[in-house]
Parts: structure tokens; C-alpha cells; sequence
């Protein structure tokens, strides 16, 4: 049995060695596809407001992030105070062509998001099985990444034209419109609005979501950014 050992552990290495890259492809594959959203990570204050004849307004706050495993990536989204969600994962469907953000509401309903970033503006819509009415938000960056707008809308069955139902207007969390060195997140290629040290040297990070993925394997992170640099 003795001999058999060395044989077995051989082949386990080489099994690591043939699914480690697959993994990280995918990662990466996952990471890519999200890149082009890049500008809507952060923390997010707004003043919200309904729209129409029943008034109200409040305010709440977005945090959008990274997040990383072994073997996937995708972004999440946390509401506080939110009238509509709690929170969310964001994902892309390349089959579909299409983003997927999975919603959940003050119900803990499941919510099944879909839409296509549209020049600078995110336009996702939803279609309730029951009634038919169709669900859209309306998401986009402004005053070079200060600001994020946040609409929400529906339409009834049958009918072509959306009615506004609330807007929110968003503030980045330390944001400022000084004209500043913009870093770049070591992990996402976003904004970076945080640091990170290793080894004595200091480098940037957009969310919470990355700072855990550094900090758990900084030496493949900053690998990869030397090289990136280097070219």
C-alpha cells in the first residue's frame, strides 16, 4: 500500500494543476464582464422623494462592492433605509447578453432584475408573473462620479408608456470635485478610495469586497500589477 501513496498524491497535484487555471479563468471571465460598472461602486448617501400626486421623501443609502470566492466573482448591493430593497447580487449573463441583478425586497422576495448598461446609464427592468406590470430602474453616474441617480418606474399591462414612481439622488460617501490623482483599485481596475499596505508599499482598493480578496492573497494581486504596469 506504501508505494501506492506517491503515485496518488501525483495525481492529485496534477488534477489541482489542471483546474487552478479553469478557476481562475473564470474568475476572471466573471470580473471582466462586470468591469463596465466599475463607476457605480462605492458608498452611496441620497435624498429620495416620490413622484406624483402621493408625496414622500426620505433618505437611504447604497453600498456596491466587489466579491470574490475561489472560483467566481460578481457585485453586491446593500440598502439602508431603503422603501423598495434590502439588498442584491449583480452578475452577467453572457448567453443572454444581458446584466442580471437579483433584488431582494423588504419581503425577502427574490427579485430577477435584467437590462443592458446603456451609454452611461444602467436600465434594468423586472416582469411581475401575476400582474404584468413592468418594473425598470434607471441607474447613472454624474458630476465625474459624485453623483448616482437612481429612478424607479412601471408600466401597466397592455400600456406603452412607464409611470415615475420615486427617484434617488445619491451622494458618494468622501466624495469631493477637486480635481484629484485618481488611484486605481489593485484588485477590480475601479476607483480606488481605500488603501492597502503590503510589504511596506501601499496600494488602492474600491470596496470591502476587494480589501478581503487582497488581504487574503496579496502576492497574486500585486504579481499581476507589476505586470500590468510593466507593460
Amino acid at each position: 500500500m506504501k508505494r501506492l501513496v506517491f503515485p496518488i498524491l501525483m495525481v492529485g497535484v496534477a488534477l489541482l494543476a489542471q483546474t487552478a487555471p479553469a478557476q481562475n479563468k473564470k474568475v476572471d471571465d466573471a470580473k471582466k464582464s462586470l468591469q463596465t460598472l466599475n463607476d457605480f461602486v462605492g458608498t452611496w448617501n441620497g435624498d429620495a422623494k416620490t413622484e406624483g400626486l402621493k408625496k414622500d421623501s426620505w433618505v437611504e443609502s447604497l453600498e456596491w462592492g466587489w466579491k470574490f470566492t475561489k472560483d467566481d466573482a460578481w457585485m453586491v448591493l446593500k440598502f439602508k433605509d431603503s422603501k423598495s430593497f434590502k439588498s442584491g447580487d449583480m452578475r452577467y449573463n453572457a448567453e443572454k447578453m444581458l446584466y442580471q441583478a437579483n433584488l431582494v425586497d423588504l419581503k425577502d422576495q427574490k427579485l430577477l432584475y435584467e437590462g443592458k448598461l446603456d451609454k452611461d446609464t444602467f436600465v434594468l427592468e423586472r416582469t411581475d408573473d401575476k400582474t404584468k406590470e413592468v418594473h425598470r430602474l434607471r441607474i447613472n453616474v454624474a458630476g465625474d462620479g459624485v453623483f448616482l441617480n437612481l429612478a424607479s418606474a412601471k408600466k401597466s399591462a397592455g400600456k406603452t408608456l412607464f409611470t415615475p414612481e420615486y427617484k434617488v439622488n445619491f451622494k458618494m460617501e468622501g466624495a469631493a470635485f477637486a480635481k484629484e490623482k485618481k488611484q486605481e483599485c489593485i484588485v477590480s481596475g475601479g476607483l480606488g478610495t481605500g488603501a492597502v499596505t503590503y510589504k511596506g508599499q501601499t496600494y488602492y482598493i474600491c470596496c470591502s469586497g476587494c480589501r478581503d480578496a487582497f488581504n487574503e492573497n496579496p502576492e497574486v494581486y500585486v504579481k499581476a500589477w507589476e505586470a500590468k504596469k510593466k507593460k
